[in-house]
C-alpha cells in the first residue's frame, strides 16, 4: 500500500487517452518525428514532435498502419507494416518542412553553390522537367 502510494503520482489516467473503443492504440511521438511499433519506427510529419510528450493513435490491420492526432482526429501518416525489427520506415514527404515550398528550398541549395545564377537555372531546369514528367 505504502509503494502504490508512491507509485500513484507518477500514473497516468488511461481513460482520457481512449477516445473510441477501435483507437485505443497510442504511441509517444520521439524528438525524430517517429512513433515506434512492434518494434519499428514508423515516421510522422516533420514538427509532429513538439517537445512535449506528444501522443497519437495508431490503426493497425494486417498491412497497414495509420497514425492520426488524438485531438483533431486527423491523419497524419499512413505506412506499410513491416514485420522484421528494428527498421525504419519512413515516408521521405515527413522529412521536409512543407510550411517552406518548394522555392524557399531551392533558393537555400542554390546559396551553396558559388556560382548562384548557375545552379539556380540548373535547379530550375530540373523542375521544369519533373513537372512536365508528372504531367
Amino acid at each position: 500500500a505504502e509503494v502504490f502510494a508512491i507509485e500513484k503520482q507518477h500514473l497516468r489516467p488511461v481513460l482520457e487517452k481512449i477516445k473510441s473503443p477501435k483507437m485505443s492504440i497510442t504511441r509517444t511521438v520521439r524528438k525524430d518525428n517517429t512513433i515506434w511499433y512492434e518494434g519499428n519506427r514508423y515516421s510522422v510529419p516533420l514538427g509532429t514532435y513538439d517537445g512535449t510528450a506528444k501522443e497519437v493513435g495508431v490503426q493497425a490491420c494486417e498491412t497497414r498502419l495509420r497514425i492520426y492526432d488524438l485531438d483533431t482526429r486527423e491523419y497524419l501518416a499512413e505506412h506499410e507494416r513491416s514485420f522484421l525489427k528494428g527498421q525504419l520506415i519512413q515516408n521521405t514527404n515527413h522529412r521536409r518542412d512543407r510550411t517552406k515550398g518548394i522555392r524557399a528550398y531551392l533558393e537555400s541549395v542554390t546559396r551553396q553553390f558559388s556560382d548562384t545564377q548557375l545552379a539556380a537555372a540548373y535547379l530550375e531546369a530540373i523542375c521544369q522537367r519533373q513537372l512536365h514528367r508528372t504531367k
